[in-house]
């Protein structure tokens, strides 16, 4: 009888951990716990739909490069600035401890690009958090900025379609400009450098008269991203290419994808976020980084002189990301807490019942 229960119990044990590996957020997808899924631009959610992914520039389209800066930052700087071009980063404040990144982020200002922030990817859901939290770690991070460049960041990224009304009132309070995208390049999707115009043929593909003007969405923490900028502007804006239909990394279609100038009825210009949103050059940047919540509370960075080491606050609510954890950031954890509360419900019955 003893062995019996034994083996009922180890039996059901093994049950509840299968069940909570195969339905937690980390085996979601099928390729491994670091796997992102596609995200579509449009979203159910309105707080997300009421952010301006298209440029109201006539005839502009315009490039953001979200979760850097990065060694692949240096590669997309390079390719920008052999085209005379400018476009929009919004940054990872925790990634600025690394010199190396901090010396990136400033070049990348002293090229002209604009700088705004990208919410720390370690928020995987800012509607988790309370308003003064967010308010808090976004202040920080823009401190954090400040500290390497000297100007508050006034351009903001959220993670896809998670956002709220309220979310959506604090970051006006505070002179935050939250923005969305038409069109997402799929860089995350490439696995392969083989093919370097497979993203910008893919970009071309989703510009269409119906989807005009588009804001697009890179992502500067991926090598592939700036190993193959140079060729995703020539696709854009220059003379086409011969890529696959989708950015797979696989072999190229024989069937040569036009550029965008030989598509549509009018050329297409690239131009940063405040050009492509038709704001003022002159109103950039926040004037200060005052909380105007009333509830949240700021804390100071210092940074030693440009090449020395750098030291910033770090932001609340999140944590310090090493260019090696980079990747484990962006996965959606969520559903882990839910599956172990499940086992240990379960443990606990058996044990009550045996």
């Amino acid at each position: 009888m003893a062995f019996l229960n034994t083996f009922r119990l180890t039996l059901l044990a093994s049950l509840a951990f299968a069940y909570y590996l195969f339905s937690s957020s980390a085996f979601r997808g099928g390729a491994g716990m670091f796997q992102r899924s596609k995200r579509a631009p449009t979203s159910p959610n309105p707080a997300w739909n009421s952010y301006p992914d298209r440029c109201t520039t006539p005839n502009t389209l315009s490039f953001t490069f979200d979760e850097g800066p990065s060694e692949s930052t240096s590669l997309i700087l390079d390719a920008f600035k052999a085209r005379d071009l400018t476009a929009t980063f919004h940054v990872e404040s925790s990634l600025l401890y690394v010199t190396s990144y901090a010396n990136i982020l400033r070049r990348a200002y002293a090229d002209n690009h604009l700088i705004g922030i990208r919410l720390n990817t370690s928020i995987a859901d800012p509607t988790a958090l309370t308003i003064p939290e967010l308010e808090t770690s976004l202040l920080a991070s823009a401190e954090a900025v400040h500290a390497q460049i000297g100007v508050y960041p006034k351009y903001v990224r959220l993670p896809y379609a998670k956002t709220s009304a309220e979310i959506n009132e604090m970051l006006s309070k505070n002179g935050f400009v939250a923005t969305g995208y038409a069109v997402d390049s799929l860089d995350y999707q490439v696995t392969s450098a083989a093919v370097p115009n497979a993203i910008g043929t893919y970009v071309v593909s989703q510009v269409s008269p119906a989807l005009s003007n588009p804001v697009v969405v890179f992502r500067d923490v991926h090598p592939i991203t700036g190993q193959t900028m140079a060729a995703t502007l020539d696709v854009v804006f220059g003379t086409g290419g011969t890529p696959p239909a989708t950015p797979s990394g696989g072999a190229a279609t024989t069937s040569a994808a036009p550029a965008l100038e030989k598509r549509q009825a009018t050329a297409y210009t690239h131009v940063p976020l405040d050009v492509c949103l038709g704001l003022p050059a002159t109103d950039r940047y926040r004037a200060d980084n005052k909380p105007k919540s009333g509830s949240a509370t700021t804390r100071t960075a210092t940074t030693t002189a440009k090449g020395g080491s750098s030291t910033t606050a770090k932001p609340t609510a999140s944590t310090t990301n090493t260019p090696g954890q980079k990747g484990a950031a962006m996965t959606n954890m969520g559903g882990l807490d839910v599956s172990v509360k499940v086992l240990v419900g379960v443990l606990v019955l058996v044990a009550a019942v045996l």
